[in-house]
């Protein structure tokens, strides 16, 4: 399977969002200074709220530029162990790919389902390091869970 196509995919997928969060937070800025929000009272709160609002939507797109940087600097490099950029097959059939910063989602690469997970998710932090055989141990809400790797890429 072809990692760059899998970077890509979460580099358009980064950027989608970013530019989804970064109208949001111009909109909310907007909001938050337009002068037909001015209090009307000392309990109304609405040019407040607005206000934190779009700095929780900065944040938030400051973050995802970060996370965007990681993505595309990314290098691969051949590894005997689960490292940052690594596509695995775990013994559920399941194929992820550590990411250096974004997780959580799936992507469709040439119709196999990859799921991306963060080198700080729990199960992204029992991961490094291993090798094929290994067996990671990590906690889910379901309780305690066992998987073994099948093959690195």
């Amino acid at each position: 399977m072809n990692k760059d196509l899998i970077l890509e995919s979460l580099v358009s997928d980064i950027k989608l969002e970013l530019e989804a969060l970064e109208r949001i937070a111009r909109d909310a800025h907007m909001s938050a200074t337009h002068g037909e929000l001015q209090a009307e009272g000392k309990y109304d709160t609405q040019a407040i709220e607005a206000g934190y609002l779009a700095g929780a939507q900065a944040k938030r797109a400051a973050e995802l530029r970060s996370d965007l940087l990681k993505v595309e600097t990314l290098n691969f490099v051949k590894s005997r162990e689960v490292i940052v950029g690594s596509l695995i097959l775990l013994d559920d059939g399941k194929r992820y790919f550590i990411s250096p910063a974004t997780g959580g989602g799936e992507i469709d690469i040439d119709g196999n389902i990859l799921k991306i997970i963060s080198n700080s998710s729990p199960l992204g932090r029992e991961l490094l390091g291993l090798q094929v055989g290994d067996v990671a141990e990590f906690k889910t809400p379901a309780g305690v869970r066992e998987v073994i790797i099948k093959d690195l890429f």
